[in-house]
This record gives C-alpha cells, structure tokens and sequence, in this order.
C-alpha cells in the first residue's frame, strides 16, 4: 500500500523535476522522505541529506574520470567512502518514522550490499543533489 503524499510535498518535487527538466525515477521515495522529514521534525536530517547527496554524487564523477586508485583521488576516495556511509546512517534514521512497509520496502531495494541496491542508492542521491540544486538556486533568487 502507497503512501498518501500530501499536494504541498508533490507539488515540491515536481518543481524540482521540472528544474531538473527530467522525471524522476524515485519521484515516490523522494516524496515519501520529504514528508516523513517534515513530519517528523527531521528537516535538518533531509537537508543533511540533500547536501551529502549532493557531495556524493560530484566525487563519483571525479573519481569515475579519474579513477579510484589514483594517487590524486585517494582523499577523495576516502570521503566519498565516509560520505555514502552518512547518507546510508541519515536514510536508516528517517526510514525509523516510516511506515514498516516503506521501510522494509526502501531498504531491500537501497540499503543493503548488494551491486543492484548500491546503483539504486546512488541513482536516488542523484535525484536528492537536484532537490539541493534547486534549494541553492532559489535561495539566490531571494
């Protein structure tokens, strides 16, 4: 069974979608996250979220030009490690004020070790960078 997502967090995500000039392939969990965040007293955490995603994302490509073992790289490397670590420990955390269908759903398909679920996870920070984007965007708007 679906969450009901309330029209503010929709509406949210598909201005971001449209910023983006994509749809989003986890449309659903992004929407899920952001109300549970804001229910849930966790909009820090999401933020928190939003800004390792983003880190995350950026060092994958750097590191996917520039390769792992490059000597370069190897701090980078290091960190991309801690951070994809945080962003798994901040999604367990908000996952706890899910539904247990969700949950269980969200970390079979994203949190668990496998080559699927760790492609999953980094195509759904992917998505959460552009959440960050467009915060930054619209904060140099104001």
């Amino acid at each position: 069974m679906l969450m009901t997502i309330r029209p503010e967090i929709e509406a949210f995500v598909k201005a971001v979608e449209v910023f983006a000039n994509r749809t989003f392939h986890f449309h659903y969990e992004l929407a899920v996250l952001l109300q549970i965040a804001t229910d849930s007293s966790m909009k820090q955490a999401f933020e928190d979220l939003t800004f390792f995603a983003k880190f995350v994302v950026n060092a994958s490509h750097i590191l996917k030009r520039a390769g792992v073992g490059a000597e370069e790289t190897a701090k980078l490397s290091i960190e991309y490690q801690h951070n994809l670590e945080k962003t798994s420990n901040l999604l367990r955390t908000m996952l706890e004020n899910a539904p247990k269908e969700f949950s269980r759903s969200f970390e079979e398909r994203f949190l668990i070790l496998t080559h699927p679920s760790l492609q999953n996870l980094h195509d759904l920070l992917y998505e959460l960078s552009w959440i960050k984007n467009y915060n930054l965007d619209r904060t140099k708007l104001t």
